[in-house]
């Protein structure tokens, strides 16, 4: 039973040695790697505030520059929009596009001729077919049903449709003659010359522009100066906490070489040697219950000798290596695994974390030392494991606040400096967009022959169904000619005459539908294509020519009235907001950059990783071999002492019991020898008493083969 424990001791003790052999060979590697990845994860982290401060400002910068040049063309597009001078621009279209439309108009006067002509075709055709059933009903066919045909079908109407009659369908020609003269006349300068108008005060609100960007421009590459002096000051920060890891850990792993140079080799050796002992006395103990249970128990004793003598040479330099462990793992394990592990309860790591500043290990960042707020070890460790930014862990001890980056000013507030502020004194009193003579012409044409032009009006006739259901009536015809048609004795000519010109009406139906019928339609379709473009050429607004021109024309008007009266009020207005949206996207920026920095840059999530995992290793693959070895050394120290009692009481039992089978004293005989052995008178030997009250047996050679039967 206590070899077992002692057995179970020095197992843990070398399978310790051989984990804390490779730890050891591990550790140097792991702090390197380790120290790799957390300078890299700073210098991402110092590469995204460059990107940050320096690469988004300078697309803020070139964004702002790019409107900072089209601003007098913003503000100039916005009066034009205000003033409603757009007009002008919608009446230089129209006038443009006189050409295209007429065009587009001689093709329409094409199509109408056709299309009147067909019509025509088709309304006699219906007339001279309706005259011809009137007539063969009446006349040549006495019929009840051939007259119920006349009173109650659609035949009557068959020319009365208004669709079929286009007397007010507008005259192409008379809009292409009047487009012809618009063409010829000097109408389309107009336009031209107002816009050229217009553009002058343009080209005033650029050169009051002009006077204000310079300064604007200054302020915003003082800007890019402030983010370049902020993003050095934070990457500054990040490189000396780069530089400060990166020689820690050269020192840090320079120490675990140093020590595994000096004390590797022979702590290796001196552990190898003491499971080596541990090892000879566990088989020591071994045998000695072998032989003493199963053998011989003389040979059992010599074992339980050996392994009380080793067992009194080495128990002191086992339980000195225990102890040498145990200090370096407890060390080790409050130094190195108490902060991951048992935080809270771990006494050590208490005090060590409420003596120790982690801003003493921190660069300087210009600030009063004194001021800052402790930032405590286990602070840095919850905080990680939350999944903070490094920056926010710092605003929140004043090592370095992101929300500064708000309070940068980068536009000057000197409200004394006039040059940042827009200054057009331009007089607009007597700007006007058209002359006397340029109006007349204007109102001429709206009123010419070409104002009435609208799609509209030909839409309301050239429309659906042309006429009746042709199809319908021709049915009722064939019908009516097939029941006239009976075989009797009085059928006559008269009645053979009116049924065939039944059936050739019915056959004349159908090819005036064939015919006319989808021609026109197909006309119409055209027609309404082509009127649907000269609408979107010459018209504005879905309204006839005339209309849209006056429509225009106000609006040309209004907008004259509102420069003369508003606009360079309405100009410095749009200035003042060209600097406040400037403010406005430079505080955006500061703000989303704040933001960036206080919540995505720097996460300790990676950091974390890296710092638990090169804790984990060094405490598995180091801290608890340690301490695994010493618990094993231990466990083996302390079943030495049993080990001792009880190899001593079975020596002396095993001895005692071998003394039975050896005779204790020598018993004096006479000459004669052994009465058993030479049949001489039997002379009783001294009795030892032993357990149970028995004799011992006769002191002769037990392997003498000629014993007799007498004297016992």
């Amino acid at each position: 039973v206590i070899v077992l424990p002692h057995s179970i001791g020095l197992l843990i003790a070398f399978v310790a040695t051989r984990f804390l052999e490779r730890g050891f060979d591990e550790t140097s590697t792991t702090l390197t790697r380790g120290s790799k990845d957390t300078c890299t994860f700073l210098q991402d982290v110092s590469n995204h505030i460059h990107h940050l401060y320096m690469y988004n400002y300078e697309e803020l910068e070139s964004h702002l520059t790019e409107l900072m040049n089209e601003a007098s063309t913003h503000i100039f597009l916005d009066l034009a929009d205000s003033s409603e001078s757009n007009a002008m621009a919608e009446l230089e279209r129209i006038i443009n596009n006189m050409p295209e439309a007429k065009r587009i108009l001689s093709e329409i006067a094409v199509l109408e001729k056709e299309l009147r002509f067909n019509v025509a075709m088709l309304r006699d055709g219906m007339r001279g077919l309706k005259r011809d059933v009137t007539f063969t009903c009446t006349i040549l066919l006495a019929d009840s049903k051939c007259r119920d045909l006349m009173y109650h079908s659609m035949l009557q109407f068959l020319d009365s449709y208004n669709c079929l009659h286009l007397d007010k369908l507008p005259h192409t020609d008379i809009f292409v003659e009047a487009i012809g003269l618009i063409i010829k006349s000097d109408v389309d300068e107009i336009p031209r010359r107002a816009i050229d108008r217009f553009r002058k005060v343009g080209d005033k609100i650029q050169i009051a522009m002009e006077a204000i960007i310079p300064a604007l421009r200054m302020d915003i590459s003082r800007g890019h100066d402030l983010f370049q002096k902020e993003a050095t000051k934070v990457r500054n920060f990040v490189d000396a906490m780069i530089s400060d890891v990166h020689f820690r850990t050269v020192e840090s792993t320079k120490s675990f070489e140093d020590i595994y140079e000096k004390f590797g080799s022979d702590r290796n050796a001196v552990s190898l040697i003491a499971c080596l002992f541990i090892l000879l006395i566990v088989l020591a103990l071994i045998a000695a219950l072998i032989f003493g249970c199963c053998i011989n128990k003389i040979t059992g004793t010599h074992f339980l000798l050996l392994a009380m003598m080793l067992i009194f040479c080495i128990f002191s330099l086992l339980l000195l290596t225990a102890i040498f462990y145990f200090v370096i793992g407890a060390i080790a394990y409050q130094g190195v695994c108490a902060p991951l592990r048992d935080r809270e309860g771990n006494a050590l790591f208490s005090q060590v974390d409420s003596e120790m500043d982690l801003n003493e290990f921190l660069p300087a960042s210009g600030a009063d030392r004194d001021s800052i707020k402790p930032l405590r070890m286990s602070k840095m460790i919850r905080a990680c494991q939350a999944n903070e930014s490094i920056f926010q862990l710092l605003q929140q001890h004043g090592v370095y606040n992101p929300e500064d980056i708000r309070d940068l000013k980068i536009m000057s507030e000197n409200e004394e400096d006039d040059k940042r502020e827009m200054n057009f004194d331009e007089d607009l009193t007597k700007f006007f967009m058209l002359t006397t003579e340029e109006r007349n012409s204007l109102e001429d044409m709206r009123t010419g022959n070409l104002s009435d032009y609208f799609s509209a009006t030909y839409a309301e006739r050239m429309c659906a169904p042309l006429t009746p259901d042709l199809k319908e009536i021709q049915k009722e015809l064939e019908s009516l000619s097939n029941e006239i048609n009976v075989v009797s004795e009085q059928w006559n000519d008269y009645n053979r005459v009116g049924r065939v010109s039944l059936k050739n009406e019915a056959m004349h139906l159908h090819l005036y539908e064939q015919k006319y019928t989808t021609e026109i339609m197909k006309l119409m379709e055209q027609l309404n294509k082509k009127l649907a473009v000269v609408d979107g050429l010459i018209l504005y607004e879905n309204r006839n020519f005339s209309n849209s021109v006056d429509i225009l024309l106000s609006a040309i008007l209004r907008s004259e009235s509102f420069i003369k009266t508003k606009g360079t009020h309405y100009v410095n207005k749009l200035g003042v907001n060209l600097t406040s949206e400037l403010n406005n996207q430079i505080d955006d920026y500061l703000k989303h950059l704040s933001d960036q920095i206080e919540l995505n840059v720097g996460r300790c999530s990676p950091l974390s990783y890296i710092y638990y995992r090169g804790v984990d290793l060094i405490c598995y693959r180091l801290v608890d071999p340690l301490s695994a070895y010493w618990l094993g050394m231990l466990i083996c120290c302390f079943t030495f002492i049993p080990v001792l009692f009880v190899a001593h009481h079975l020596m002396c039992l095993w001895k005692r019991l071998h003394s039975y089978r050896v005779a204790p004293i020598a018993a004096v005989l006479p000459m004669t020898g052994c009465p058993t052995c030479t049949g001489a008178p039997f002379v009783p030997p001294p009795i030892i008493t032993c357990t149970g009250a028995h004799e011992t047996f006769c002191v002769c050679t037990e392997g003498r083969q000629n014993r007799t039967d007498g004297g016992a």
